[in-house]
């Protein structure tokens, strides 16, 4: 009896000993894409990398979004003067659930899984006229995508500002989106696209950009990636992000938070402009500590949870 000859499965990282793989710091074997993985499998777990570190992520840092949202829009003269009393404040009149946990949430998963999932894509980012990555190609390609997806997520933008202006809000993110297209139609959804086209490109590009450059700065150095590095590099990476997108910010949340405050504004500029004609060119830029305070937390959850997914998934670190 002739014995059936075994298919030799293709190498690649689900069948590749151990010992085979290369190694990072520590010797913990780092985990790499192969040319055998099928290109449809491989955006599969690009997807429920990008879609599992975006849930988690805005599920943890929704408390410091509220926060950040209603210091904006309170008046400085009924405000108390910190950050953290203000955040007492609210947690002591509305309640830790009802005041900082539940105003928003679900719209904030929707609008940073939107627009997290392509900009985490550009891990293949724009190449330089040379053809090799650089923090100006990596720049450009969250300029690009973060301007993109932050516009096609406006409507879950403009539900999450509605919901964290109000005090308590209640309301289901299908509720508040029905509720839109009702008091103001389609258009009514993209209340504010413009500055969120600015803000969300500015956000990219110095998440993306200041990422790759404290990467390539860490690599200079002589330092192993691994988690500690790449918790290194968000930080480095918050800080230029918040410096670039607070100003937008600004603006987009006191346009979208306008009908819940009373406020009106005609235009994106409009509400700009009376903002600086009304308390300095420096209000652009208040609140920069709860903005990094913000951003931190949120590309600690991100950038270092994305890279260890990925390298669990078999797809290496970001390059």
């Amino acid at each position: 009896m002739t014995s059936v000859p075994q298919r030799k499965r293709p190498r690649s990282y689900w069948n590749t000993p151990t010992s085979d793989l290369p190694r990072g710091s520590r010797g913990v074997p780092v985990l790499v894409p192969s040319d055998n993985q099928q290109p449809q499998f491989v955006a599969l777990r690009r997807l429920a990398c990008a879609g599992t570190t975006a849930a988690i992520a805005a599920a943890a840092t929704n408390p410091v979004e509220v926060i950040r949202v209603r210091f904006q829009l309170e008046s400085a003269a009924t405000r108390p003067p910190s950050v953290y009393d203000f955040a007492l404040r609210l947690a002591r009149d509305e309640g830790l659930v009802r005041g900082l946990m539940q105003p928003g949430v679900s719209a904030w998963m929707a609008s940073m899984g939107v627009a997290f999932r392509p900009t985490a894509r550009t891990d293949h980012r724009i190449p330089g006229a040379s053809g090799v990555s650089t923090p100006a190609t990596a720049f450009a390609a969250g300029l690009s995508t973060g301007a993109l997806t932050n516009s096609l997520a406006c409507p879950f933008f403009n539900v999450k500002a509605l919901q964290q202006s109000a005090p308590s809000s209640s309301s289901s993110l299908a509720a508040s989106l029905a509720l839109v297209s009702r008091s103001a139609g389609w258009a009514g959804h993209y209340r504010g696209v413009s500055a969120l086209f600015v803000r969300g490109g500015a956000l990219s590009a110095g998440q993306l950009g200041g990422y790759d450059a404290a990467k390539r700065a860490v690599r200079a150095n002589g330092l192993a990636e691994g988690a500690g590095t790449h918790v290194l590099c968000s930080l480095l990476a918050a800080g230029c992000a918040a410096v670039l997108s607070l100003p937008p910010d600004i603006v987009l949340n006191r346009y979208q938070g306008a009908p819940a405050v009373g406020a009106h504004y005609s235009s994106v500029g409009d509400c700009a402009s009376q903002l600086v004609r009304r308390e300095g060119v420096l209000s652009l830029w208040r609140g920069l500590g709860p903005q990094y305070a913000k951003l931190a937390p949120i590309f600690l959850m991100t950038l270092p949870l994305y890279e260890q997914l990925r390298r669990l998934a078999g797809l290496g670190y970001l390059r």
